[in-house]
């Protein structure tokens, strides 16, 4: 086994992509040998083994000695060889969506898997979050594309998405720690007002794109300092972590509300979008004008015509009040979790 036969298998997985055709193959081949500083007519040493990935398999070849650095910049080059460039990868993902929404979504992460631009190596949120903050290194930020840096590798492509008349950008997380995770974050890095607009974006994502469970998290959107929502296949606990006791909403016609058994939030499911939209929105604006908690999360899924919104509140018990107060870390955490219980009782009463 020669290392060019190796070569023309991770060459093959390229076209099949449409990141190139067979003419290129001469080509890819140089590129390929320049990038491994290998010659394509070596024999492939006894000790490395055949691998389904074949990105992974050519990386077999680099040097023991080589710093991680470099290891890392190579995957990432070879990684974008074998990815199409973003117009045609949208190009791609449009024509796709029109046969199958979720064909669409898998189109992108077996690319994004191939190229390894989704890790196969999984980070705690902490470790996942634990860069600047700062435009040149947001992991939201689709300028970023082209670039390689902490969160971002050469091959990661972003999908262009219209929702409400405004630009924003799919993508899958490098770093994921649930089953095909990513982020849709707007064009721009910045926070846009939390507004009704905040839960239609929310809701049109959920319709377009049903496979995913959705999820706005305010306190994610301060750490980034970038309006984005967050999307998954997994079904988060709190979705089914109901008190089993529904109610009909007196407000909101066709909506059912239930009070979550063991988190501090409310359930609200139907089968009309824009009930449970405007009830959303109503339990939005009552938490921005009163603020009992720090964070507010919406979690929304569609199974078939029926929406479920699960909202819940995060207290956050802060060691300075704590001290001011003259209260135990566990006593103050317990007067915050009774405080919010209260006031989700009191809005409940109002659904």
């Amino acid at each position: 086994m020669y290392i060019k036969e190796w070569v023309n298998e991770f060459i093959d997985v390229a076209i099949s992509f449409d990141s190139w055709m067979e003419m290129d193959r001469i080509y890819l081949q140089n590129r390929i040998e320049t990038i491994l500083a290998v010659d394509l007519n070596e024999a492939v040493p006894n000790h490395l083994a055949k691998q389904p990935d074949k990105l992974t398999q050519l990386l077999q070849l680099l040097p023991a000695n080589l710093t991680n650095e470099d290891k890392g910049r190579i995957e990432s080059e070879l990684g974008d060889l074998l990815t199409p460039p973003p117009s045609v990868v949208n190009a791609l993902f449009a024509k796709t969506y029109e046969v199958d929404p979720k064909q669409a979504t898998d189109y992108l992460y077996d690319l994004s898997k191939n190229n390894h631009s989704v890790s196969s190596h999984s980070f705690s949120e902490r470790e996942l979050f634990c860069y600047p903050f700062i435009k040149e290194n947001c992991l939201a930020c689709y300028q970023q594309e082209g670039k390689l840096t902490n969160n971002f590798s050469l091959a990661k492509r972003f999908i262009r998405m219209n929702l409400a008349n405004e630009s924003w950008m799919l993508q899958y997380l490098s770093f994921p720690q649930l089953l095909k995770e990513g982020l849709v974050s707007y064009e721009e890095h910045q926070l846009l007002p939390v507004n009704q607009q905040t839960v239609q974006r929310l809701f049109q994502l959920a319709t377009i794109l049903p496979q995913f469970t959705w999820v706005y998290r305010s306190q994610l959107e301060e750490e980034l300092q970038h309006s984005c929502y967050h999307f998954a296949r997994y079904t988060y606990p709190v979705l089914t972590d109901t008190s089993s006791k529904k109610s009909q909403s007196l407000l909101f016609s066709d909506v059912q509300v239930e009070k979550l058994s063991s988190d501090l939030g409310i359930s609200l499911s139907s089968a009309n979008q824009k009930s449970l939209e405007q009830a959303a929105y109503f339990i939005l604006e009552q938490w921005k004008q009163q603020q009992p908690t720090e964070s507010i999360q919406l979690v929304l899924r569609k199974q078939k015509e029926v929406y479920q919104l699960v909202v819940t509140f995060q207290s956050a018990s802060r060691l300075a009040n704590n001290q001011t107060l003259g209260m135990s870390d566990s006593s103050m955490a317990q007067e915050e979790k009774t405080l919010t219980e209260t006031w989700v009782e009191k809005v409940m009463a109002f659904l």
